[in-house]
């Protein structure tokens, strides 16, 4: 499950019997290339820089899997995407059993943008209730640092939390009220919503407008994997992390510790982990 990290270089820990069976792209000898360079990236970048306990967890129960779509539609990815989302509801499934579906052959998604704004937009449907997904790609940008302008006490507008954990549909008025990653975690905004007093620290992609600079934050680098990846997080699972001791206090303290690990490195080391042949 990646979702965030520490530090350190274990030693490498995905197994690849799970790549073969599931992938719609076997070549080489019933090898998938591309899964497998999304692999490696993440036994060095994720997995070696400590970037997610969880996927550290899955990885040693040989529950991460990675598999090619071979599809160049995103229609008949959707459809993939959706078959591997129903596989990964069975019952007799371990808890963090979780996928990673790498998407090399839709020519449009060479883009990172279009290809983020297919998958968080919904393109794939029915799927809520059941995994969360989340983007990887090769260009990924989707963080920059706050505009110098946000404080606390700024009025902003902001998307908030449902009950569900999924995002609202529309913004509603709040005022800053931290911006310190040590309270809030990073990449979130500490917000109290004017129209029923309650708290929340939200993304900072959930400010609207957004409230940011031009600066690309460092963290966009944990999910520069080598092709457009989905990544799907069962909902139990997530459900399960947010339920445990310490909850949401664990997650937000990962972040900030991955956010503080990749601010430590430089630009030229951060590329060099990021394309590094295995």
């Amino acid at each position: 499950m990646l979702l965030a990290g520490t530090h350190g270089w274990p030693a490498r820990l995905l197994k690849r019997c799970s790549i073969i069976r599931r992938c719609s792209d076997l070549t080489q000898g019933n090898r998938c290339p591309a899964a497998d360079e999304v692999r490696a990236w993440a036994d060095r970048v994720v997995l070696g820089l400590g970037l997610c306990p969880w996927a550290a967890r899955a990885a040693q129960k040989g529950t991460l899997r990675y598999m090619t779509c071979s599809e160049e539609n995103p229609l008949a990815v959707a459809s993939f995407i959706r078959s591997e989302a129903v596989r990964l509801q069975g019952r007799r499934l371990p808890p963090l059993s979780t996928s990673l579906v790498v998407c090399p052959r839709v020519p449009e998604w060479k883009d990172f943008k279009t290809f983020d704004s297919w998958v968080t937009n919904g393109q794939v449907e029915d799927l809520e209730d059941m995994v969360s997904l989340v983007v990887f790609h090769p260009a990924f940008e989707r963080w920059h640092a706050l505009s110098p302008e946000l404080v606390p006490g700024s009025h902003v507008r902001a998307y908030f939390e449902e009950a569900d954990g999924q995002r609202s549909s529309g913004a509603l008025p709040a005022v800053v009220q931290s911006l310190d990653p040590g309270v809030v975690g990073a990449r979130r905004v500490g917000l109290k919503f004017l129209d029923d007093g309650a708290e929340q620290w939200v993304p900072q992609e959930w400010l609207s407008p957004p409230a940011v600079s031009q600066e690309p934050l460092p963290d966009n680098w944990m999910h520069r994997a080598p092709h457009p990846t989905v990544h799907l997080i069962r909902r139990r699972d997530l459900e399960a992390v947010r339920n445990a001791e310490g909850g949401y206090d664990a997650v937000a303290a990962v972040q900030a510790k991955n956010s503080r690990c990749l601010r430590h490195l430089s630009q030229d080391e951060l590329h060099r982990l990021a394309t590094q042949a295995e």
